[in-house]
């Protein structure tokens, strides 16, 4: 994938936090899973 895909992918995760109790979490646990890709 074009790194400006996965940069998309982080942001929508990133506003996501801001309306979300557990959004810290989602994010956390979400960024594991984009950095083990082998995009």
């Amino acid at each position: 994938m074009i790194p400006n895909y996965k940069q998309n992918i982080a942001s929508n995760f990133f506003n996501m936090d801001n309306s979300c109790p557990y959004g810290g979490f989602i994010f956390d646990k979400s960024m594991d899973f984009i950095e083990s890709q082998d995009w």
